[in-house]
């Protein structure tokens, strides 16, 4: 089975912490016959974290490394202030612009 690794060592579907959620796939079977089933659960699994209607982003105290136009981060506001305090903000042309 399929699980979202949680950093913090929960896991689990569906996250019910402010934590980061990530894909962390079983390994892939051995028997040719179980590999159907196997990639029946990953694109559910996969589904359920594209489809989700929510998305949560954990307060950051640093910058994400190397960001690229179009990624969002929330930033703590204190550690890490992209210049307009605490809040959301997205990534244009090498700047960070808060939402």
């Amino acid at each position: 089975m399929n699980y979202l690794q949680v950093e913090g060592g929960d896991q689990g579907y569906m996250s019910n912490t402010r934590e980061t959620a990530r894909f962390s796939p079983d390994p892939a079977p051995r028997e040719p016959e179980e590999l159907p089933s196997y990639l029946g659960d990953v694109f559910e699994t996969l589904g359920s974290m594209v489809n989700s209607p929510t998305r949560n982003f954990a307060p950051m105290n640093s910058a994400p490394p190397k960001p690229t136009t179009g990624d969002i981060a929330f930033a703590d506001g204190i550690a890490w202030d992209p210049g307009s305090g605490r809040g959301l903000y997205y990534f244009d042309t090498g700047a960070w612009v808060k939402i």
